[in-house]
């Protein structure tokens, strides 16, 4: 391999670039980290020895997860790469001259870890400069002596805030928090770092120390100590649920070795970390397998698509507004249209409340903000729709409305011009059955809010084009979103599992399971909301009216269950009618008796279940419905029905998605369990021949 460490001497400094060989990254690899321990080894007389990378915009980006995540399954081989590591590390920060690491931009993981070594911290102020340690957003935590150096440099609430988050700083707030001895102007950066070195050589720094009586109070004392530990340990237990138990052994190993010597703590993180390879860090194979399907889904290839400057969006209501906020926070200019001014002024509020948001949590200036406002301009007719690369309607769930609205649009639009639909439940195929040049024609499925959520499903009808699905899948990534093609159908992907996993709670519910039972067993397998909180916020009628549209398309197997019929004749619409499983009052809501009453007109059966035998229903039927939906080639591969549900649905990523549970669970058992319950309950569990097949071959998905 060629080296990936170049070193020149100038003057006795030694410059050492980081410059991975045909990566856009650098980052560490056993080969890379023999290389590098051989050239520290080797190096005598020079005065200081200057660390950079060649790569701009980055600096180091961490280990190499793929090596990694083989790694992790074998404790002997993770304690050698870690005593690789931190022998390096621990040589590099006793070598009898100045070390300084100069950081313009992204230093993350191992990347931080080496910096962390060196006596001195050189930081610019570029966009693109960031350092942290995202260790335990992967389900482990840092291993080469992050959470022993970070807090004797930075102190030890800041450093658990960078350990226990996995968010990166910028190089301003690095410089802030005593992380960097000195900040430099990226623009001027190769003309001011000689001086910069120079200061170094002298053993001066600017670097800021943790000081003031609340920092001796809370960081100079066991008590002190106790107190920020113990509050900790509280926030993520609150966070995670206990779902992510990295963060809490990353904590209990900083309150052990906090007030130890740095070579006995050192020692004892690569310890905790071997023993917990198989405990504390068992979901990290499951969040790393995520973390490669995202970068999978970013690095899509779109060989036909064409630049999307100009958009417009028709319907101005809350997804409307949702996607010209966003088209706008990208840089594309809108136009955004509804039937009357008092619509468009409601979407134009909606919008300025995202901004709002934004410039509150300090991500832009009120300038940048004001330029992309200035993006959107409006009205209630199709003026300036001529001038549009793509135009993205998001209009009410009505087919004859949608219709007329593409016939509208095919008249005034650029012949070259695409159309997309916002559409959650219609079928691309019946919308399009009228349009002149349906070729143009795609499903662009945002999910809500569309400020929050990442995925927009792609839908491909069966007259659309290659170079309009690649246009809006090139446009989903220029907007930062990770668009999954699908194939035409109702509820195409997403939808089409949910309204099942939403259903079958239903069903359970109506057999005497219990709210609070369910919600409680729902949390405790991970999904991030109360089930009933979340069919309130879709609203109670909007759920009826789609699931009955899936019920006509897909038979018994989709019935709409009777509580929600019941329900919606009611008025009980959830949280805009102020009504729905729940009672809501201001911030507070309580169970509504209402609900309760329905039940008991209902007929229930009096089986009692278990907790995993409620979520044992649950996922059965929605893998029984996603196993159709790989037969029908709704999505491509397995990993991305896997990542569409993470994404869209909030499925536990630390689960590793429905596909990846089945295979851990056992697909042989869950069809048993499914013919088990077709029987009871009908044909919504029927698995199809495909999970069948697996079953029989003991065949697992490829995810």
């Amino acid at each position: 391999m060629e080296s990936a460490w170049n070193l020149d001497i100038e003057d006795g400094i030694a410059f050492l670039v980081f410059d991975f060989p045909d990566e856009k990254i650098n980052k560490f690899t056993k080969s890379v980290m023999d290389e590098l321990e051989s050239i520290i080894n080797d190096l005598k007389d020079v005065k200081a020895l200057v660390i950079k990378s060649g790569k701009p915009g980055t600096f180091i980006a961490g280990a190499d997860l793929k090596q990694f995540e083989d790694l992790l399954r074998d404790p002997d081989k993770i304690r050698e790469i870690l005593d690789q590591g931190h022998r390096v590390f621990r040589r590099l920060e006793t070598l009898s001259f100045p070390t300084i690491a100069v950081i313009d931009g992204a230093c993350l993981g191992g990347g931080t870890e080496l910096v962390l070594s060196c006596k001195y911290r050189i930081v610019t102020d570029s966009p693109k400069t960031s350092i942290g340690l995202p260790e335990v957003s992967l389900g482990i935590m840092p291993g080469w002596g992050g959470t022993q150096r970070l807090p004797r440099l930075v102190g030890l609430q800041q450093a658990l805030k960078m350990i226990l988050s996995g968010k990166p700083v910028d190089g301003k707030r690095a410089f802030k928090i005593g992380f960097a001895d000195y900040i430099l102007p990226h623009e001027f950066l190769e003309e001011q770092l000689p001086e910069t070195i120079e200061k170094c050589l002298q053993r001066k720094t600017n670097r800021k120390k943790p000081k003031g009586m609340m920092n001796w109070l809370l960081e100079k004392n066991p008590i002190g100590r106790s107190i920020v530990f113990s509050q900790s340990k509280k926030n993520v237990e609150k966070k995670t649920k206990g779902h992510y138990p990295s963060p809490i052994v990353a904590i209990g190993l900083i309150r052990e070795t906090i007030a130890m010597p740095l070579e006995k703590g050192l020692e004892r993180e690569k310890e905790v970390f071997v023993k917990n390879c198989n405990t504390g860090f068992s979901i990290a194979k499951h969040i790393i397998r995520v973390f490669f399907g995202m970068e999978h889904l970013k690095k899509q290839e779109a060989p036909e698509a064409e630049k999307v400057s100009s958009v417009g969006v028709l319907g101005a209501g809350v997804m409307g507004s949702g996607i010209a906020w966003l088209a706008s926070y990208r840089g594309n200019s809108i136009r955004m249209k509804d039937i009357n001014w008092e619509a468009v002024s409601s979407g134009l509020n909606e919008i300025k409340g995202i901004y709002k948001q934004i410039k509150k949590i300090k991500r832009l200036p009120q300038d940048a903000i004001n330029l992309m406002q200035h993006r959107i301009s409006w009205g209630i007719n199709y003026k300036g729709f001529n001038q549009q690369d793509l135009v993205i309607e998001a209009a009410t769930e009505n087919l004859d409305l949608k219709k007329q609205l593409f016939a509208d649009l095919e008249e005034r639009l650029r012949p070259d011009a695409l159309i997309a639909s916002n559409t959650s439940s219609l079928t691309i195929e019946n919308m399009s059955e009228d349009m002149k040049r349906p070729e143009r024609f795609v499903g662009m499925h945002f999910f809500n809010p569309v400020n929050r959520m990442p995925l927009v499903e792609v839908v491909a009808g069966p007259k659309t084009s290659q170079k309009a699905v690649d246009t809006v899948v090139k446009t989903c990534l220029d907007w930062k979103k990770i668009p999954i093609v699908v194939k035409d159908c109702p509820g195409f992907l997403v939808n089409r599992i949910f309204a099942v996993q939403a259903n079958e709670v239903m069903h359970l519910l109506q057999e005497g399971a219990g709210m609070s039972r369910l919600a409680h067993a729902t949390e405790n397998f991970g999904w991030p909301m109360d089930p009933f909180i979340l069919a309130d916020t879709v609203g109670i009628d909007v759920s009826q009216k789609v699931f009955k549209e899936f019920e006509e398309a897909y038979g018994a197997r989709m019935r709409v269950p009777e509580i929600l019929e019941r329900m919606a004749e009611k008025g009980l619409k959830g949280k805009k009618s102020g009504k729905g499983f729940y009672i809501y009052e201001g911030k507070k809501n309580s169970p509504n008796p209402q609900v309760q009453e329905i039940l008991n007109s209902i007929e229930k059966s009096n089986k009692k279940y278990s907790e995993s035998e409620l979520i044992d229903r649950v996922i059965a039927a929605m893998l029984a419905e996603a196993g159709r939906c790989l037969e029908e080639n709704i999505v491509s591969k397995d990993s991305d029905l896997d990542m569409a549900l993470i994404l869209g649905t909030g499925f536990p990523p630390f689960r590793g998605g429905l596909l990846a549970y089945a295979n851990d669970y056992g697909i042989g058992k869950l069809v048993d369990l499914m013919k088990r319950l077709q029987t009871e309950h009908g044909d919504r569990f029927t698995p199809c021949d495909l999970l069948v097949s697996k079953a029989r071959e003991n065949k697992k998905f490829d995810v």
